[in-house]
């Protein structure tokens, strides 16, 4: 069982993987292709799925650290919670990682090795489906570390993983193959040049385009804490503030304000706000901005325009155990609710696509982000796309950096410009091919008027999303177990000692 440990190990690797910059995607690799290396070496099952559980314990508490102190201030700092919920939640998620060991236990080293890949991508796509897990960092968000946002515009973040997976394979085969160092090299080599020379090949038909055609928007950055959202005299203070800067010169026709920019209901709020919301019809601006709306007995995260009194886009995806509680949490312990009282229950849009002049927007809030069909979903003609976030919530600068990393990763996908505009996170502009344009320099309340680059050209992971994947992933794995039933090794047989015998 001693060999089970070094998936802690890996799994505390793969989740500092998300907090550096440049070289994220070389640790990944490292991570992944430690646990592979190990695994195929573990004789028993029940060392095999020690392994496993234990890469994503490290993972997910590494990386889901922060949100102990999350779950602490929406359950009123109730220690049960704390020191309960939460190691339950990564006990849940961890458990995903045994489907490994399950559909693998009687396949050989290089058979293992082969479909490794296919398994996590597949894990990777299927927990933004199920009520168990939830959309969390993948391998393939840290593909722009190495500007590879030709496979983006292709495969997407989720096709990238699934690169990331086949280059940690090809690297464990390297390790593990003693018989043959120079034939595992050379494969190791060639993979990663036809990856990258695969990016350089899909970024030609984006550098031969015409130039594209550019608006102008002025973004708003904004820095209030959490006392002043449920202020009234504060939000008050602040939209008039707002509008004021919005208006200043030189004129912006479009501007758009973070997510929680109103942070009580538009009702409540708007006959004291009136005269400078007239003041932007009066100008012609139109502002885009955050805000909260009535949903039963609770407030729900929506977009505003100032010249229409309803929201124009209602959140789709819920922050679990923060803006409702999964099925199985309520079955389990019915009288523990939220800090915000009920489940807020999705509100469905009539309109995906929303026109500010020349701008044809697709919109989304902050934890939407992390779902891969966030802006694909609701692409059909659109060439620019509204990100509004809120991430007071959070003191970790590494949450904060990654939100803008996950930005990027959205543009380079679809190819469009993403106008991300924050309340204390990273406000920037950026580009079609995820490169940041612009960005705030620091913390304090400002305006940034950029020129937004329109692009009308729809990627083909925007025509064809990544669902071919897993369908892909488990054509492969049945090919595999057939081969493996039909050409039968024992995994202690003189082939499994050739793989990995002594030098």
């Amino acid at each position: 069982m001693r060999g089970s440990l070094f998936g802690g190990i890996a799994g505390a690797l793969s989740a500092m993987s998300y907090r550096v910059d440049s070289f994220g995607v070389g640790v990944s690799v490292a991570a992944f292709a430690l646990a592979f290396v190990v695994y195929v070496n573990l004789k028993t099952v029940r060392s095999k799925s020690a392994l496993w559980f234990l890469f994503g314990v490290a993972y997910y508490t590494t990386s889901l650290f922060w949100v102990n102190g999350y779950l602490a201030q929406e359950y009123g700092d109730a220690s049960w919670i704390r020191w309960g919920l939460w190691p339950l939640l990564v006990i849940i998620l961890s458990s995903s990682f045994l489907i490994i060991p399950c559909l693998l236990a009687t396949l050989t080293a290089s058979r293992t090795l082969i479909a490794l890949p296919f398994v996590l991508v597949s894990l990777d796509i299927l927990r933004e489906h199920t009520v168990f897990s939830f959309a969390w960092l993948h391998p393939g968000l840290l593909l722009l570390d190495v500007g590879f946002s030709g496979w983006l515009n292709v495969i997407g973040a989720l096709g990238g993983s699934f690169l990331v997976y086949l280059l940690a394979s090809s690297f464990a085969w390297l390790i593990c193959n003693k018989s043959s160092r120079l034939k595992s090299f050379t494969l190791f080599v060639t993979m990663l040049m036809s990856f990258w020379g695969g990016n350089q090949a899909l970024l030609l038909p984006q550098f031969s385009e015409q130039s594209q055609s550019n608006t102008s928007v002025r973004i708003l950055h904004s820095n209030f804490t959490g006392p002043n959202k449920l202020s009234k005299n504060d939000v008050i203070e602040r939209i008039q503030r707002y509008v004021s800067l919005s208006l200043q010169a030189p004129k912006a026709d479009i501007v758009v304000w973070p997510e929680s920019s109103m942070s009580l209901p538009y009702e409540e709020i708007q006959p004291f706000v009136k005269d400078s919301l007239d003041k932007l019809k009066q100008k012609s601006v139109v502002v885009v901005w955050g805000g909260q709306a009535r949903n039963g007995q609770h407030l729900q995260n929506v977009i505003y325009r100032s010249d229409q009194p309803s929201p124009i886009y209602f959140k789709q995806r819920l922050v679990p155990f923060g803006e409702y509680r999964p099925a199985w949490f309520i079955d389990w312990v019915e009288q523990v609710t939220l800090s915000r009282g009920g489940d807020i229950q999705v509100v469905s849009n009539s309109i995906t696509q929303h026109e500010f002049g020349s701008l044809r927007a697709v919109l989304a809030v902050c934890y939407e982000a992390l779902y891969s069909d966030v802006f694909t979903s609701k692409l059909h003609a659109g060439n620019v796309a509204f990100l509004l976030s809120d991430v007071e919530w959070t003191h970790t600068p590494w949450v904060k950096q990654f939100l803008l990393k996950l930005s990027r990763v959205r543009a380079a996908e679809v190819g469009k410009s993403v106008v991300y505009s924050t309340n204390q996170g990273k406000t920037s502009l950026i580009g079609p091919d995820g490169a940041v344009l612009r960005q705030v320099e620091n913390q304090t309340t400002q305006i940034m008027d950029v020129l937004v680059p329109l692009n009308e050209r729809q990627t083909l992971y925007t025509q064809y999303g990544h669902q071919w994947l897993l369908w892909l992933s488990g054509g492969v794995l049945i090919l595999i177990h057939l081969a493996n039933r039909m050409h039968p090794i024992n995994t202690n047989s003189l082939t499994q000692k050739r793989l990995f015998r002594a030098q």
